[in-house]
């Protein structure tokens, strides 16, 4: 009888050696959100890897890790990597501190106003949006701004902070 490896449990499949002395050189990681983490996904990632290193390419996998969807959802992994960020979807320009107002004011030239500042949640309900629907908001390079590392989207007439944050999360 085959000992079946598949677990609900993440798993480190090549140990990360530590990174390398050459400033040089550039690390990427790659992290799948729990709905694409899957063998379809992971085949391609390493497909790619193969593809490159074939191409005698400067590209080394050199840690790999397994950390099942399922897992990641059960122990809130990606709300606990967003926290700061849910903060500002949930608060909206209450959350923003004096200097984040000033930098809204210098951006979109006009004065900061809170109750015109409204974080994502909000603006699902007064737009009767789903998650998606905002994510997928379109609007000009002009009306988008980051501000203390919280992207801000101008629409209608509001400006909508961490737009993104109810679908990574839905």
């Amino acid at each position: 009888m085959l000992e079946d490896h598949r677990s609900d449990k993440p798993k480190i499949l090549v140990p990360y050696p530590g990174p390398d002395a050459d400033p040089g050189l550039l690390d990427i990681f790659v992290y799948l959100r729990p709905e694409t983490n899957g063998v379809a996904v992971e085949s391609t990632v390493l497909k790619v890897v193969k593809e490159y290193r074939r191409r005698d390419a400067d590209l080394d996998l050199i840690y790999l890790a397994n950390v099942p969807g399922d897992h990641i959802v059960q122990t809130k992994t990606v709300e606990r990597h967003y926290a700061l960020r849910l903060h500002f979807a949930v608060h909206g320009g209450a959350a923003f501190s004096s200097a984040m107002q000033e930098q809204f004011s210098e951006y979109y030239h006009q004065p900061f106003a809170a109750e015109r500042v409204i974080g994502a949640f909000d603006a699902l309900r007064r737009f009767n949006w789903e998650p998606e629907e905002l994510f997928g908001l379109w609007v000009a390079e002009e009306a988008v701004s980051r501000i203390a590392g919280q992207v801000v989207k101008q629409y209608d007439g509001v400006w909508i902070v961490k737009y993104a944050i109810p679908a990574r999360l839905h």
